[in-house]
Parts: C-alpha cells; sequence; structure tokens
C-alpha cells in the first residue's frame, strides 16, 4: 500500500501555467490561409521583412522564415481562416478561441506575437 496523499504532496506556492491553443491545429488548416496570416501578421509588425515559406510542421502549423535586415526569426503559423487566429482585442474577443502562433519556438496569441516580433527586430 502506497503512502502517497494529495495533501501531503501539494505544495500551494506551485501553479499551473495554461497556454490556451498551443496545442496542435485543428479545423480547416489551409496553406492559403497560413499565407494569408503571415502576410497579416508582418503588417502588424510593421518594418521591412519578406518572408519565406519553409513547410508544413507536425502539430499542423506552417513554418515561416521572416528576414530582415537586423535578424532571421522562424515563425510557426496556423492555417485557421485569420478571424481564427488574429486575436487583438482584450475586450470584445476571448483568448481561449485562437491558436497561438510560435515565434523561434516560444508561443503566443497574435497580439503578443506582434509585440514579441517588434522586439526581436529591434534588439538586434
Amino acid at each position: 500500500m502506497s503512502n502517497w496523499h494529495p495533501n501531503k504532496h501539494f505544495n500551494p506556492t506551485q501553479s499551473i501555467h495554461i497556454n490556451p491553443g498551443s496545442g496542435p491545429v485543428r479545423g480547416k488548416n489551409l496553406k492559403s490561409n497560413a499565407i494569408n496570416n503571415i502576410s497579416q501578421f508582418l503588417q502588424d509588425v510593421g518594418g521591412n521583412s519578406e518572408w519565406e515559406y519553409i513547410k508544413k510542421q507536425e502539430d499542423g502549423r506552417f513554418l515561416f522564415v521572416i528576414s530582415s535586415v537586423v535578424a532571421d526569426v522562424e515563425v510557426e503559423m496556423p492555417g485557421l481562416p485569420l478571424e481564427e487566429v488574429r486575436y487583438i482585442d482584450k475586450n470584445n474577443q476571448n483568448i481561449w478561441d485562437f491558436d497561438r502562433l510560435y515565434i523561434n519556438g516560444s508561443s503566443w496569441v497574435w497580439l503578443y506575437a506582434v509585440q514579441s516580433m517588434q522586439e526581436l527586430l529591434e534588439a538586434q
């Protein structure tokens, strides 16, 4: 018989972090949507960057390399319709409804992915 007891092993200082939309992409996931999304994403980021499509990832996202004068950045973009990926309004959109994109391996919802990309391009 085990000596394990839930109260004995519970640490109230630990917390659970959940990243909504960070799992595999489900639904109508198309390369054409991913290309539309990456174009809009770069418009939102601003600046002069070019993108190159690399491949479809195992989790259903599409890998792009974004090149600018200061950096090359990998972006894994869901191929869902833009309105299912572009979370930009904290007051009128529910963050749980949006798939995440990945920037250099870190997951972000669109709003914060734009800020992260801007910081990466400025930091170089």
